[in-house]
C-alpha cells in the first residue's frame, strides 16, 4: 500500500464499479486486515485511518477481510457506481478482529460517511505485491473463502443485511471536485 502523490477521486469506470473500504478507526493502529474476493484476488490491506479503492466488474462478489477472523462481505455491483464498506476493527485473543459492513443509506453510519473520507488518509494497493504475498499462501487463502462462504449462510437477517451490499446502494461517481464530500443519494 503506498499513498499517492494527489488525491485520486472516487469515480467509477463506465464498465465497472468501484469498492471503497474505509477504515475510520484508530483502534487496532498495529494490526492490518487484507481484503480479498472470492476468487483469491488481492484487493488491499486495511490499516487504521485509512480508505482505498478498488475497481470490480459488475455482478455478484463476496469480499472478505483476513485477520484474526475471517469478515465476509456481499455485494451485488452495477457498473458506473461507488460503493463503500467500512474495515471495522473490534478486540480480538491475540490480535484485533474485523467485521466488514456495508455503508449504506440505509445504515446507521451513512451520515459518518463524508467526515471518514475526509479524515481518513487515501492509499493505493500494491496489486503485484499483495497478489505475490497471497500466491504464497495457497491453502490458506482458500480455507478463508471457505470460512467466508461459511460464515456468510450462517448469518440470521439482520447481520446479513449489515453485510451485503445491494446493486442499488451503489452511488453515482463523485466528481473530481467532491472527493471529500458526503455521497448523495441515488436519484
Amino acid at each position: 500500500m503506498f499513498e499517492p502523490q494527489l488525491p485520486i477521486p472516487n469515480v467509477a469506470p463506465p464498465n465497472a464499479a468501484l469498492v471503497v473500504f474505509v477504515r475510520p478507526s484508530s483502534y487496532a493502529s498495529r494490526d492490518l486486515a487484507t481484503i480479498l474476493d472470492e476468487q483469491g484476488a488481492f484487493l488491499g490491506d486495511s490499516v487504521a485511518e485509512t480508505q482505498f479503492a478498488v475497481a470490480c466488474p459488475p455482478g455478484q462478489h463476496l469480499f472478505l477481510a483476513w485477520s484474526q477472523n475471517t469478515a465476509p462481505l456481499s455485494a451485488n455491483l452495477l457498473p458506473g457506481r461507488v460503493y463503500y464498506v467500512e474495515v471495522s476493527p473490534r478486540p480480538g485473543f491475540f490480535s484485533s478482529r474485523v467485521q466488514l459492513l456495508a455503508i449504506t443509506p440505509r445504515s446507521n453510519n451513512w451520515n459518518q460517511l463524508g467526515t471518514w473520507l475526509s479524515e481518513s488518509t487515501q492509499l493505493v494497493p500494491d496489486m503485484a505485491a499483495g497478489q505475490a504475498y497471497l500466491n504464497g499462501r495457497g491453502d490458506a487463502v482458500r480455507e478463508r473463502i471457505r470460512r467466508a462462504r461459511e460464515r456468510m449462510s450462517e448469518l440470521d437477517a439482520e447481520e446479513r443485511a449489515a453485510r451485503t451490499l445491494q446493486p442499488e446502494d451503489g452511488v453515482i461517481s463523485a466528481s473530481p471536485g467532491s472527493l471529500l464530500q458526503k455521497p448523495s443519494r441515488l436519484p
